[in-house]
């Protein structure tokens, strides 16, 4: 089910477009376990509605799009990723922009398709790949939207190390392109502890704009170590960034 709606929200429960956004709703949940079908922009369009008219619609599409894509057999062969994974990615953004305290269960839920994702990674690495690629890409909009920064960080930090192929470059581009200096002690200590994590940083060096971005921190951080509070570990990344080429 999708959740009873509060009784301040009688006046939206009873107008035309509201139940229109739940009939479209329920016609996500149709389509997603019906191969043959897809969703339809004009569908996308009213289940917006629906999410920005109440957030208990909202709540109940972060539930049934989290249930989907923390199963395994959505990024299989026919699983639905193909077909819904693009649409599932929108909803989640705009429950996220719409609804603010929607954004940490987001965050944990991506939290919960990594996992998926690494344990994919055991039997199919292409299948591992779908599922990091869409948790990577909602945190990383949760990164941008604000207020979930160092939240951000810190699972971004938990999922360095098992990050695979163009991941970590994707991380630090995804992070490093939104933010400008001045940066506060918390981040440059967050950025520190996700680099700190990678089996890598040689990795980085593969790709030009992730090169200059992260010559652009060095430099904002250089002379500043002091009044960054940075602890050991935060030192000995700083250190091995500093003994690569950047330019």
């Amino acid at each position: 089910g999708w959740g009873g709606v509060g009784g301040g929200e009688t006046a939206i429960e009873e107008s035309e477009d509201f139940k229109k956004a739940l009939e479209h709703i329920e016609l996500v949940q149709k389509l997603s376990k019906d191969e043959n079908l897809s969703l339809t922009d004009e569908d996308l369009v009213v289940v917006r509605c629906g999410i920005e008219a109440s957030c208990s619609v909202s709540m109940g599409v972060v539930g049934f799009v989290g249930g989907r894509i923390t199963d395994g057999s959505f990024y299989q062969p026919g699983g639905g990723h193909e077909r819904f994974a693009g649409s599932f990615v929108r909803l989640l953004e705009h429950c996220a922009l719409t609804h603010a305290p929607q954004r940490q269960p987001i965050l944990a839920l991506m939290h919960k398709v990594w996992e998926v994702s690494v344990k994919l990674g055991a039997e199919d690495p292409q299948e591992k790949d779908l599922a990091g690629e869409l948790a990577l890409g909602v945190t990383l909009l949760l990164f941008e939207i604000g207020n979930t920064v160092i939240a951000v960080l810190r699972q971004l930090q938990r999922w360095a190390s098992t990050m695979t192929g163009n991941q970590p470059i994707v991380a630090v581009i995804g992070v490093l392109s939104t933010s400008a200096p001045p940066y506060s002690s918390k981040f440059v200590r967050g950025i520190l502890a996700v680099l700190g994590a990678l089996p890598s940083l040689e990795v980085l060096q593969l790709q030009t704009d992730c090169k200059h971005l992260i010559a652009a921190f060095l430099q904002h951080v250089q002379g500043k170590e002091a009044q960054l509070n940075l602890l050991p570990e935060h030192e000995k990344s700083l250190g091995d960034l500093r003994l690569l080429s950047w330019t």
